[in-house]
């Protein structure tokens, strides 16, 4: 599409105006003000040279005089300096339990010694795994784990794991 001269112009003068506008509407008086003054909006002037450089003095004498029986007392708060660590909550330090579990269980189902697996041995060490893991009762997890380990070992030891099973394995 092609746009002459006066119809590029009329875009860029309403551009800026619009931009103007905004900066005006929006509190920025500041920038507004300086925008339309250029180089000579506010600058910082000292009412004295700095003696020592800068920044200058801001009190070149005590405004209060002081005689041999003022006592001047400074009050220190004691300093805490905040400490940040990394806090897991309580849902994340599950998940990473649920994980770790799930990967040895996982783990033992790949590696069981006997052809075909022997249940009891299965179990034994499905047990010595979970049982550690107490913190998982009564949370969604828990349903989870069951779940995993009732599929994982009918699937590949072709072992059914009842209910009362995998319950007991917890125990």
């Amino acid at each position: 599409m092609f746009f002459d001269l006066t119809t590029t112009l009329l875009i860029m003068a309403f551009i800026i105006t619009a931009i103007i506008a905004f900066l005006a509407f929006t509190g920025k008086k500041n920038l507004f003000s300086s925008l339309l003054k250029g180089k000579a909006a506010r600058s910082l002037q000292f009412s004295q040279a700095a003696a020592g450089g800068f920044p200058p003095p801001l009190i070149e004498r005590p405004i209060i005089e002081f005689d041999d029986k003022t006592t001047i007392s400074i009050e220190r708060e004691a300093a805490v300096e905040p400490t940040f660590e990394m806090i897991d909550d309580e849902e994340s330090v599950l998940l990473k339990a649920a994980e770790v579990v799930v990967e040895k269980v996982q783990d033992v189902i790949s590696n069981v010694a006997s052809n075909p697996p022997d249940p009891e041995e299965v179990t034994s060490k499905i047990r010595s795994i979970v049982h550690p893991y107490m913190i998982f009762h009564g949370t969604e997890y828990f349903d989870a784990i069951n779940s995993f380990i009732a599929i994982s070992v009918e699937r590949d030891c072709n072992i059914k794991l009842t209910k009362d099973d995998l319950l007991a394995l917890w125990n």
